[in-house]
């Protein structure tokens, strides 16, 4: 938790509480530096928060009633019955196993880009691309593991290395599972972020991520 003035703010990760604290100390308003901390989230706790995901905002401005965005993950209308790739596998926490069902056919369409722009454009007040500036310069420099990051990738192990892009993601220059004390940069996800900041707001959902999303849903080595 950091407080600067009249600032609180808490979340999962120093740096994406840092993120925010940096928005308001810029000029920023708290939506501003909400849509901050949530862009540094997708690098500092990626196994935890994906504008691949989904979400709420519950937003009560001084004067306003108060308003629920609600962009959570959307499954398809349609579902067939041809043969799917979505199985079980287990999470192992120690003394605990949890069940979570994998495969393409476990993606759901993702309402984080749209939260994000329908957020900015009620009550952000500075570029979007400004509000994602931080997190993007992070992901290119690259994050250093920390004890529960490692934790996740540890306990998420069996969903990384269901697909090769996954577990790349997840992994040293030698092929191995990232641990504590590792540092990993995220180009990708630096473009990624810097062209959603930077592009119109249709831009997910009806230009080349929508294309590449759909692509993969027919790749059987995704």
């Amino acid at each position: 938790m950091l407080k600067s003035q009249s600032y609180t703010i808490a979340s999962g990760h120093y740096q994406t509480s840092k993120a925010a604290l940096d928005i308001l100390e810029a000029g920023g308003n708290a939506y501003d530096a909400v849509l901050a901390a949530l862009f540094m989230s997708f690098v500092t706790e990626p196994l935890l928060s994906s504008p691949g995901g989904g979400g709420y905002l519950l937003a009560h401005p001084k004067g306003n009633k108060a308003k629920i965005f609600d962009f959570f993950a959307q499954t398809p209308y349609s579902k067939n019955q041809r043969e799917k790739d979505f199985y079980p596998i287990h999470g192992d926490f120690g003394n605990v196993q949890q069940e979570f069902h994998i495969g393409l056919a476990s993606a759901a369409i993702p309402g984080v880009p749209a939260g994000i722009f329908a957020i900015h454009q009620h009550y952000g007040s500075l570029p979007l691309i400004d509000i994602a500036s931080a997190a993007i310069a992070m992901a290119n420099k690259g994050m250093e593991v920390d004890k529960l990051h490692a934790e996740v990738i540890q306990i998420l192990s069996p969903i990384l290395s269901h697909s090769k892009m996954a577990k790349a993601l997840y992994s040293d220059n030698n092929g191995n599972t990232l641990k504590q004390g590792d540092i990993k940069a995220n180009p990708q996800i630096a473009q990624f972020l810097t062209d959603l900041a930077s592009s119109p707001q249709n831009w997910f959902y009806f230009g080349e991520p929508a294309e590449k999303i759909s692509c993969l849903l027919y790749t059987s080595d995704a």
